[in-house]
């Protein structure tokens, strides 16, 4: 069976639209935050005075470290639901559950799984706003240029954050269909493995259904996992 473009196409939309599926928004956090000398314990961080923050502020001026708090309650319909924390904080954040180092995140990593034992539980979160620009993101440097340019102004700027309703089936389907379409992509044309995976992922896209009910569209994602 050749390649057909249509197709490939076809593949790269069913995957966008499931890796949309993998995390749903669902309870905005607003957090307070304070500006911290240098590295402090998480401790020490409480007794500042912490103060509101909001989408579109800026902070970060070079190597400052800023610490954000956040006291939250899960609604009723997510008990017992599986919960990851996406930051719009800024900078490289180590997190703290109710005290409990849990995870961190930066510019590879958006988010923090949530294992949650009570229906509120307070977010303590150092954040660091680095050096100045990476230098991997700086490109080949002629002597003209300063490989470290100062940093003149705020590193980072505040988003939304929000709690997120993880969804495993889709993840688990996408890091499948995402193996195999790799693959599939890197055989010989004439390979009977690679025709093999084709007619699978053929099959994927017309099990996978998105416009059927949440429930009925993750028991279609358990088929074409299948």
């Amino acid at each position: 069976m050749p390649e057909n473009r249509q197709f490939s196409q076809r593949l790269d939309a069913w995957q966008a639209a499931l890796r949309d599926r993998i995390m749903t928004k669902a309870v905005p956090v607003a957090f307070s935050g304070c500006e911290a000398g240098g590295r402090l314990s998480p401790r020490e961080a409480e007794s500042l005075p912490f103060v509101p923050v909001s989408p579109g502020d800026t902070w970060g001026k070079y190597r400052e470290y800023r610490w954000f708090r956040a006291g939250i309650g899960i609604p009723e319909a997510l008990w017992g639901k599986k919960i990851v924390f996406l930051s719009g904080l800024g900078g490289e954040q180590l997190v703290y559950l109710d005290g409990r180092a849990v995870g961190a995140i930066d510019r590879e990593h958006p988010y923090v799984p949530l294992a949650l034992s009570e229906r509120s539980f307070t977010l303590l979160i150092e954040s660091y706003a680095g050096n100045g620009p990476r230098l991997e993101s700086l490109g080949p440097c002629p002597p003209e240029r300063d490989p470290l340019p100062p940093v003149t102004g705020p590193q980072c700027t505040v988003r939304e954050s929000f709690l997120a309703l993880w969804n495993e089936d889709a993840y688990q389907l996408w890091m499948d269909a995402d193996t195999l379409i790799r693959l599939w992509r890197r055989l010989p044309e004439d390979s009977l493995r690679r025709d093999r995976i084709r007619r699978a992922l053929f099959d994927y896209i017309h099990t996978a259904d998105f416009e059927l009910p949440p429930e009925e569209r993750n028991a279609s994602f358990r088929r074409a996992r299948e």
